[in-house]
């Protein structure tokens, strides 16, 4: 598998910027894994959940400070 950061978004990133580099980063996969902990603190705009949620369908398992997801391309 290929492991990817999440984008920084809290230095001002654009929705444009998120848009570019998910694309970019999720191109050859239907199906992407996410992990989310802390999401305040890189993306306190919540872009990057936004962008995986009008592309695809999310499914959430919540654990202690940390949201698993699976999420398949639309």
């Amino acid at each position: 598998y290929d492991a990817v950061e999440g984008p920084y978004t809290n230095a001002g990133a654009s929705p444009a910027e998120v848009d570019s580099y998910l694309q970019k980063k999720t191109r050859n996969y239907s199906r992407v894994w996410l992990i989310f902990s802390e999401v305040a603190m890189w993306d306190n705009r919540d872009l990057t959940r936004e962008w995986f949620s009008t592309r695809g369908s999310m499914a959430s398992q919540f654990f202690n400070r940390v949201e698993v997801v699976e999420w398949n391309r639309l």
